[in-house]
């Protein structure tokens, strides 16, 4: 059983997040609380006034997921269409429904 952020170390050496790049610098990746990362390509980025539609495929399934981020993040992360990354899912809550 590892400890509070043992696993994520553990994962880091062992090259898992390799996709992580320079873009979430590992200091910050034992900061997050999120596990559920989703590595992809992004196919599209939509700049509005103050925040950008991101859209990313998964890698292996396809399936797109869209975050909305500000202008300054995409900015920052310097991302494009075409870049590897990972999809940082954080939910306070999962819904589950029948039918």
């Amino acid at each position: 059983m590892f400890e509070q952020g043992q696993y994520l170390d553990y994962l880091i050496r062992r090259d898992r997040f390799s996709y992580l790049g320079n873009r979430l610098p590992v200091k910050l990746a034992r900061q997050l609380s999120a596990r559920n990362r989703l590595k992809g390509t992004i196919t599209s980025i939509k700049k509005g006034g103050v925040v950008a539609g991101v859209e990313v495929k998964l890698d292996g399934t396809g399936d797109l997921v869209y975050s909305v981020i500000t202008l300054e993040a995409v900015s920052e992360l310097k991302l494009k269409v075409g870049d590897k990354v990972a999809a940082i899912i954080k939910a306070t809550e999962v819904m589950i429904s029948k039918g």
